[in-house]
């Protein structure tokens, strides 16, 4: 892997990924190094929703890539953006890649839909836990079981606590009561193909939300043993009904609420990805 140190990360990473897949790491994301730490979402219109402009300086811009990647500086050091496809597989991808090149802790920021009985459009899901059913998923569940390192809470893979721990304080701090919730999410391959009784079954597992790829990235940064955090805008309410662009003032305030978490979060994130890189 050109341009990094053999680090516990890359030395896992040699064994995992194909001679092929690491030759063609940098037409994806970028050729390393990328900056320690990233933020990944699904698709570039949601990634311009946030406008991290607000509080990022950009740097560069890596169009030709796959991932549309984007370098920007932040006081706490450089950033990057990463944009994947939709679903969990997709997001796998970019994360491994990202990997090669570099990253050492990811920060998903996205959309989700509701289950929650009561909570508005615009709540932000602190995803201290997640689970799905999408084929990378439960590769890594069963992987993760089999090299002796199973979840603690299955079929839950949990978060960083750290960066759990400060977005659900930040969060409390700036929204109102009951505008964020510190919980669990379910990631489906299945949205558009969902039963009747599918949104129930998050709920029996007591999900909050209901999203596409939080749980495949924490679970890929078990795997890989990197800190991971998703954050999730409530776009919809799946069993209520409602839409943000019936309320697109209280998306636009849960929206803020995410930027400004990743505003303190960041700085945490540059030093848990600095004691990854330095594991020998």
């Amino acid at each position: 892997m050109p341009g990094m140190s053999l680090d516990r990360v890359a030395r896992q990473l040699a064994s995992d990924v194909s001679p092929l897949a690491a030759h063609l790491a940098d037409r994806y994301v970028g050729p390393a190094p990328l900056p320690p730490v990233a933020i990944v979402t699904a698709t570039p219109r949601k990634l311009k929703w946030f406008e991290l402009e607000r509080f990022l300086r950009p740097v560069s811009s890596l169009e030709d890539t796959s991932s549309l990647t984007r370098i920007w500086e932040h006081d706490s050091g450089p950033v990057a953006t990463l944009v994947h496809g939709v679903g969990g597989p997709s997001a796998d991808r970019l994360l491994i890649t990202a990997l090669m090149q570099g990253v050492r802790a990811f920060i998903r920021i996205g959309t989700c839909g509701l289950l929650t009985p009561g909570a508005t459009i615009g709540t932000v899901v602190v995803a201290e836990e997640a689970t799905g059913d999408d084929t990378a998923f439960q590769w890594y569940l069963k992987a993760l079981h089999g090299a002796g390192r199973p979840v603690a809470n299955p079929p839950f893979v949990a978060a960083d606590p750290e960066l759990a721990r400060v977005a659900a304080d930040t969060l409390g701090s700036i929204v109102p009561p009951g505008r964020a919730v510190a919980g669990r999410a379910f990631s489906t391959s299945l949205i558009f193909r969902e039963g009747p009784h599918a949104a129930q079954g998050y709920r029996d597992l007591g999900c909050d939300g209901a999203d596409m790829e939080a749980a495949t990235v924490l679970a890929c940064a078990q795997w890989y043993r990197v800190p991971a955090l998703a954050l999730l805008v409530g776009r919809d309410h799946i069993i209520e009904g409602g839409f943000h662009t019936n309320e697109p003032d209280r998306f636009a305030a849960g929206v803020d609420a995410i930027r400004r978490t990743l505003d303190a979060l960041l700085p945490v994130a540059q030093r848990a990805a600095a004691r990854v890189a330095a594991e020998a």
